[in-house]
């Protein structure tokens, strides 16, 4: 996360963020505790719907948490996540207890006002849960940042250990799983075919069509997938002309039916809008 836009180490922005909703409920009625206006963020921020999240928008403050939220989406066994989910909502007590038995300095910011130092409420990239029940919380950073191996390494990494430790601690104190993902822990190749598909996953992207219109290219097109001899581009075009659609149209719902899941797609290799759709091969004999 870059330099903060709010004064997040101010009692009366707590209070007042607190009241909007942020950082409480689950799914679609879940508010984001940071959010991109929020904050100046270090490479790519933005703001997004989630297949799990109804219209709720989802914010992320990187590159590298667009690809986790990538392979997020693509996961069976996630059934919500929180992004920028906070860890203290009715005061700081808990963190800087944590802070203090780890003798670190909890995260604090100068108010502009009273020129004193003040606490500023700490948060995780994502919180998921699982269809089981489970949870899991993931702290976002570039491995050049957490590079304690690095014997001229700046005070600045160290520093970024100490907050993950008491983040970690917070939530081994809640019994809840807690990872750190850097791009060494991220499937970029899924990530980048996930979001060349994600638009899609809503029906409404596909208007004017219906989903008996998507059920008509699946019925044209399916076999064809399977058999992994040409370009889903080519035979979409094919479908296009067969089923009078407008060109592109087959496309979309074809990125649609792999989106939901409806067909065997194999995401561990590249996808390639001019390229062969790769199949799961254990799921081959369905077909």
């Amino acid at each position: 996360m870059g330099k903060s836009r709010l004064e997040f180490n101010n009692p009366n922005t707590q209070a007042r963020l607190r009241k909007e909703g942020r950082g409480y409920g689950t799914g679609e009625g879940y508010q984001s505790w940071l959010q991109t206006r929020d904050v100046a963020s270090k490479g790519k921020s933005t703001r997004l719907k989630g297949w799990r999240t109804g219209d709720r928008i989802v914010n992320v403050l990187s590159n590298l948490e667009l690809a986790l939220f990538f392979n997020l989406e693509w996961d069976p066994k996630v059934s919500d996540y929180r992004d920028q989910f906070p860890l203290e909502m009715e005061g700081l007590a808990n963190t800087q207890e944590i802070a203090d038995m780890l003798g670190y300095k909890h995260p604090q910011g100068r108010d502009k006002k009273t020129k004193t130092l003040q606490p500023i409420p700490m948060s995780t990239d994502f919180l998921v849960t699982h269809h089981d029940g489970s949870e899991v919380a993931y702290a976002v950073k570039p491995a050049v940042e957490v590079n304690l191996e690095d014997t001229d390494r700046p005070r600045h990494v160290e520093r970024n250990w100490e907050k993950l430790e008491i983040e970690k601690k917070y939530f081994a104190l809640r019994r809840i799983d807690w990872e750190l993902v850097t791009e060494n822990q991220i499937n970029f190749i899924l990530a980048r075919n996930v979001e060349t598909v994600h638009q899609e996953w809503w029906t409404d992207s596909l208007y004017p069509y219906t989903e008996a219109d998507v059920e008509r290219v699946n019925e044209f097109l399916f076999s064809l997938v399977c058999s992994e001899t040409h370009p889903l581009k080519e035979i979409a075009r094919e479908c296009d002309d067969a089923l009078k659609l407008e060109p592109g149209a087959a496309q979309q719902m074809a990125h649609h039916l792999i989106a939901r899941r409806r067909w065997p797609v194999d995401f561990s290799v590249p996808y390639e809008l001019g390229g062969i759709l790769r199949l799961q091969k254990a799921e081959v004999a369905s077909c």
